[in-house]
């Protein structure tokens, strides 16, 4: 029999979160940064993501772990003009215009630790932290035939993503919910999601 006025999270329960976050700090850095530049042609920057799901096993009332997998993508392209001979008779110069992109993905994957605290039928806080790997890549294409590749595409950053976040649930079913989180670290900023616990 369920007890009157139960916590709408308890021992065994498995909650699973499918979320978007925002910003997405790498594409808002780099939009910034060259907002004004009028040195490329056709500069355009684009992002997806934080987008992710995260999930957790409670094992009392108020302790869960879980993981949390997050990927997002930043995209960068321009176009170059560049000095490709000269007319012969007059000398004035023949120009070739060359596209660039540059796309940076991350994908992250922590582990988490939850701690849930409230004993709402409705409403479920918790507090947590996470450690996970970090796996961000650049790479940089062009339809330049004279670009050398220089040592730019390839890992970056450490391969290490740690978090520390506070979130909560309403469940507008026994099962169903919506969800939000703000942290630092291994992910989003702020993100909502919809969560199903079972």
């Amino acid at each position: 029999t369920k007890k009157a006025n139960a916590q709408c999270v308890e021992k065994g329960t498995i909650a699973v979160d499918a979320y978007y976050g925002f910003p997405n700090l790498l594409t808002t850095a780099v939009k910034a940064l060259y907002a004004n530049d009028g040195t490329y042609e056709n500069y355009r920057v684009s992002g997806f993501g934080p987008a992710g799901v995260r999930g957790e096993y409670l094992i009392n009332d108020h302790i869960a772990f879980g993981i949390d997998v997050n990927y997002s993508l930043t995209n960068v392209q321009w176009t170059e003009q560049e000095t490709i001979g000269y007319v012969p008779v007059t000398g004035d110069p023949i120009y070739a215009n060359y596209d660039y992109k540059i796309n940076v993905p991350r994908l992250r994957a922590l582990a988490k630790f939850n701690a849930h605290f409230g004993k709402s039928e409705h409403f479920d806080w918790y507090a947590g932290a996470g450690l996970g790997y970090n796996h961000t890549t650049l790479t940089l294409t062009t339809n330049d035939p004279d670009y050398v590749e220089e040592d730019l595409s390839g890992t970056y950053a450490i391969p290490v993503a740690a978090r520390i976040d506070f979130g909560g649930r309403y469940f507008f079913t026994d099962n169903i919910g919506l969800g939000f989180e703000v942290g630092l670290g291994g992910g989003p900023l702020a993100s909502l999601g919809l969560n199903i616990k079972f």
